[in-house]
């Protein structure tokens, strides 16, 4: 195995507020798994058996199976405590990293862009010492004590070790490892993580039942490391990490929309949940049918049938699951509310700010927005939140765990030689194409750099599976594609369109030598370049935006609803007539958005924030700043060339495998 990257765990912010975790905790001893604990004043663990020994399966004490990264957390007191940021002596194993390419370097630094949370949420995330919001500030720095807890949880503490928490004043009681199964790890290069899980699991019904002496079992929280699953995801999304920065861009969302496949599956396309959720970034397939994300067969020469499965395609589902974001973020009146909505469902979010407008709390005021009510809802607001809805410590959890997975990785230079540059194609009406037929012809036009696949795929027909994960191509290690392999490509099958990818250009390149098989008008790039012009934009959309901006400070309204319809219609009139990308993701963000607010807990919501505003009419409210469309800015124009520190590089062990 090669060097790992250095231990980091991202941005200043997170860097910050460790160094106070430091500053605040207590003197801890550090407990191995394998080791009995000597502690005078704080409850040992003691004849807990080896990693390596067959350990009773006990009741579970915390959920270690959701949708959500597989997050675990015992429970949290009303206000959560400090962790101690301790470190043992070994430096937890990464995955491993490949040897770096030998091309031209261009890096991505995800904590240099425009659109990083500590910029875009600066209000928030910077020093509150002198915000005129005494309120605001201080949710802010509870808040940022949260976050820098799931920093050191994704960025230092490994898939080995286990914090044991006294939640009545956040003291670290001790961390426990996993000691022979991070050796093993650290030998073979592998780890089954649920495997894992469930050993982590045992081991924490172990360390309940050493402390149930001295401490309840409500006063304990063992948490779980993540940062070898959050290092794997990364590379696992190496080749299309750079377009959901783009995308998030040209949405005029942040960096933590990016992060939502890290969180719910560790970037796995082929997770489905236990309530069916799909892709990398789980959603429901009502959803993705509505978004256009279909299921549908090909024929082969042999008649045989391959299942395509277009939620598998990363690229496919981003679009959509960014749409979803967008568009609840939207409804919510920003993107932090948005993405927790994304998650446990608008009308939780709806129900958050509900508690937090109600009279009997002291704490909106005339510079209260939707963020800060998001904010106290996770920290002194909590209790009253959770109290009769479903908005529990999983819901709680999954923002503060999205901006640690940030964190985690944004100082890791991430090489975009490994981006995928590919347009997604369509046949013409009535063309029917066979897959050997296609690769034939791409080796007379492309060679296999313009693939930017794996360098362990060393046929096109290795390459065209690799682009096209959707597609349920069987694997062959030779350069003939066999019958049973050599799919028919039309315009549709079962009446569904059918849509696959290849490298950037190809199909024009074709379509020059007089293979004019594509409909090149719906032929989409996905490159370096901006995903549509600001150009395309009209006064419906400005118009749009404003509305958004009204709503992020509570100017939740019966007109609002109003306005939306109105920008509705337009938006879908606009789409028959000219049907482009920008179009239709507009006019799929304002169609969910306004399913939204046309529900029955909006109309609720518009209650109470009236009801609100009325307890403080005396004074003006103060208005957050105009709705700002982040100016779209070329990837080389916001990333360093040849930054010095660590790479980040595709495994060996095979990230990209579909």
């Amino acid at each position: 195995m090669l060097d790992e990257p250095p231990l980091s765990i991202g941005s200043e912010w997170v860097g910050q507020q460790v160094k106070q975790h430091k500053r605040r905790s207590r003197i801890c001893a550090i407990f191995s798994y394998d080791e009995p604990a000597d502690r005078p004043n704080r409850p040992g663990l003691t004849n807990l058996a080896k990693s390596g020994d067959k350990i009773a399966p006990q009741k579970p004490l915390h959920d270690a199976g959701s949708s959500s990264g597989r997050t675990s957390v015992l429970r949290f007191g009303m206000v959560i405590g400090i962790l101690g940021v301790v470190l043992s002596g070994n430096v937890p194993p990464a995955v491993e990293v490949a040897t770096p390419s030998t091309e031209s370097k261009d890096y991505l630094l995800l904590r240099d862009t425009d659109i990083h949370p500590l910029r875009v949420y600066d209000r928030y995330l910077s020093d509150q010492s002198r915000t005129p919001d005494r309120v605001t500030a201080r949710i802010a720095r509870e808040f940022q004590d949260l976050i820098g807890l799931y920093a050191v949880r994704q960025g230092i503490d490994d898939n080995f070790t286990l914090r044991v928490v006294d939640n009545r004043d956040g003291g670290l009681v001790s961390i426990v490892t996993l000691d022979s199964a991070r050796a093993e790890y650290e030998r073979s290069g592998f780890a089954d993580w649920n495997q894992v899980d469930r050993l982590r699991r045992q081991t924490t019904s172990e360390i309940v039942k050493a402390l149930r002496d001295s401490l309840d079992r409500e006063f304990i929280t063992v948490k779980w490391g993540r940062r070898n699953e959050i290092l794997e995801a990364r590379q696992r999304e190496l080749p299309v990490v750079e377009h959901e920065v783009r995308l998030a861009r040209a949405l005029n969302l942040s960096l933590l929309t990016a992060e939502i496949g890290t969180v719910e599956t560790f970037n796995n396309d082929k997770l489905i949940s236990r309530v069916g959720a799909r892709s990398r970034y789980q959603l429901m397939p009502s959803i993705l049918r509505e978004l256009g994300v279909r299921h549908y067969h090909l024929r082969t020469a042999t008649g045989r049938s391959i299942l395509v499965q277009e939620e598998m395609h990363p690229l496919i589902s981003m679009e959509a699951a960014f749409t979803v974001a967008k568009a609840y973020s939207n409804a919510m009146g920003d993107e932090i509310p948005g993405i927790s909505a994304y998650h446990t469902g608008p009308f939780n979010v709806f129900r958050l700010y509900e508690r937090y407008l109600d009279e009997q709390n002291d704490v909106f005021n005339e510079y209260s927005d939707v963020v800060t009510a998001y904010l106290w809802g996770l920290t002194e607001g909590f209790d009253q939140v959770s109290d009769n809805t479903t908005f529990g410590p999983t819901s709680r959890n999954y923002v503060p765990s999205v901006f640690g997975a940030l964190a985690a990785t944004d100082d890791l230079p991430i090489d975009t030689s490994h981006t995928w540059i590919v347009e997604q194609v369509s046949l013409k009406k009535g063309i029917s194409l066979f897959l050997s037929d296609l690769l034939a012809a791409a080796d007379s036009v492309a060679g296999p750099t313009d693939w930017r696949t794996s360098s362990e795929d060393s046929t096109t027909y290795q390459r065209f599976r690799r682009l096209n994960p959707h597609i349920a191509l069987p694997e062959i290690p030779s350069g003939v594609v066999p019958e049973r392999a050599d799919i028919r490509l039309t315009a549709t099958s079962d009446g569904v369109p059918v849509r696959f990818f290849l490298p950037r250009g190809m199909a024009v390149r074709l379509s020059q030598r007089g293979m004019d098989w594509f409909d090149l008008r719906r032929t989409q790039q996905w490159t370096h370049e901006p995903f549509y012009s600001d150009g395309e934009r009209m006064s419906m959309d400005d118009r749009y935006d404003r509305l958004v901006a009204s709503a992020a400070d509570f100017s939740f309204t019966d007109a609002g609803v109003a306005s939306l319809d109105s920008l509705y219609f337009e938006f879908q009139s606009r789409l028959r007539e000219h049907t482009t990308w920008f179009n239709r993701m507009q006019y799929n963000v304002i169609r969910l958005h306004r399913r939204v607010w046309r529900a029955g807990n909006y109309k609720r919501l518009v209650a109470a924030a009236e009801a609100a505003r009325s307890r403080v009419s005396d004074k003006p409210l103060a208005r957050l700043p105009a709705f700002r469309r982040l100016p779209y800015l070329p990837i080389d124009s916001v990333t360093p060339q040849n930054p010095g520190g660590p790479e980040l590089f595709p495994s060996p062990r095979e990230s990209f495998r579909p």
